[in-house]
């Protein structure tokens, strides 16, 4: 028979803290553990974990480069075993509709909720299939779920702000300053419209511009070229610096030693690209 009522079973995409974009997602899984007697993740591959005491991570294998139907066998074997020993009060799946979709059911006929997490543009005949079998859809903005649903919950990111702060008098930067420095902490990737930044602080010779963050495929190392052509062409290149990827430590103090901090974003396909400062 099961042995817990208040345990979290969590589905996602990576357990990693060193991981450049999904390394957050321990952060997520540390805190949540604080008010579950137990987390048990199914993700899609792992790599360095420094989960909690109460939380039990396994892998469908993607990172022993297991086969699709390896992972997929993988994942009901995994789902089945945890379901057998433990009576979870809920489902969260962090940007895992292919999981909800899945477990969906397994879960069902033990009543167990779904809660999906999903904050992209991209829609997909797989993503409406997972918003069908969950209960709460969550996601960061009000634009950032791209179908229409009373199921919709908007939390804002998850990100924790305290890092960011300056955690000493040296790291405070001064407003009145003449040099300016202006951080944007994303991967080199178009959607994040570093070229857009580029030329937003090209003709103001007293910023400086930091990108943290790197380039996760072939496409944003080639597009990572192409930043540095423009500041070069722009007679910017010696006031952009691509720190590329950071532990979050360092970025946390690059960031709070920014005068601002820099994202463009698109809400919208078709839409220009907006730069906000913070």
């Amino acid at each position: 028979m099961p042995a817990e009522r208040d345990a979290l079973l969590l589905f996602n995409l990576a357990m990693d803290t060193d991981d450049p974009a999904l390394g957050f997602a321990t952060a997520w899984v540390n805190r949540l553990a604080a008010h579950f007697e137990r987390i048990d993740v199914i993700t899609m591959r792992t790599g360095t974990l420094e989960a909690a005491p109460n939380v039990r991570i396994y892998s469908i294998g993607k990172e022993r480069g297991f086969s699709e139907r390896r992972r997929a066998l993988e994942f009901y074997r995994l789902l089945s075993a945890r379901l057998a020993e433990t009576a979870y009060t809920a489902c969260f799946a962090h940007m895992m509709p292919l999981f909800a979709v899945m477990g969906a059911p397994l879960l069902k006929v033990r009543g167990i909720p779904i809660t999906l997490w999903y904050t992209h543009r991209q829609t997909s005949r797989l993503l409406r299939l997972a918003l069908a079998v969950s209960r709460r859809v969550v996601t960061a903005a009000p634009d950032s779920f791209p179908i229409p649903t009373p199921k919709k919950r908007v939390l804002g990111h998850g990100i924790d702000t305290a890092l960011f702060a300056p955690k000493t008098a040296a790291d405070t930067v001064d407003p009145a300053s003449a040099d300016k420095t202006a951080v944007q902490v994303a991967r080199i990737a178009p959607i994040k419209h570093q070229a857009t930044l580029i030329r937003a602080i090209a003709d103001i010779s007293n910023i400086r511009a930091v990108f943290v963050g790197a380039a996760l495929d072939e496409s944003g190392a080639a597009y990572r070229r192409q930043l540095e052509q423009l500041a070069r062409e722009l007679g910017a290149h010696e006031r952009v610096t691509f720190a590329g990827r950071q532990d979050v430590a360092l970025t946390g103090r690059l960031a709070g030693r920014r005068w601002i901090t820099l994202r463009a974003r698109c809400p919208s396909r078709g839409s220009r690209a907006r730069i906000r400062a913070g």
